[in-house]
């Protein structure tokens, strides 16, 4: 199996500005790394959770 994912960091949760990814907001800007890596991970436990076959391949 194949999965891609495509993400941006102002595409995840309690991220609405560009001023809370850029470099002269570092709190802000740890913060929402913090946010998108937090998504990320989750994605990808469902992905190799998912299973459609149920044949563990």
């Amino acid at each position: 199996m194949e999965a891609y994912v495509i993400t941006a960091p102002r595409c995840s949760a309690m991220v609405s500005t560009w001023g809370q990814v850029l470099d002269d907001a570092p709190g802000e800007k740890e913060r929402s790394e913090h946010f998108l890596t937090g998504e990320i991970n989750a994605c990808v436990d469902g992905i190799l959770g998912f299973d459609p076959a149920g044949g563990g391949d």
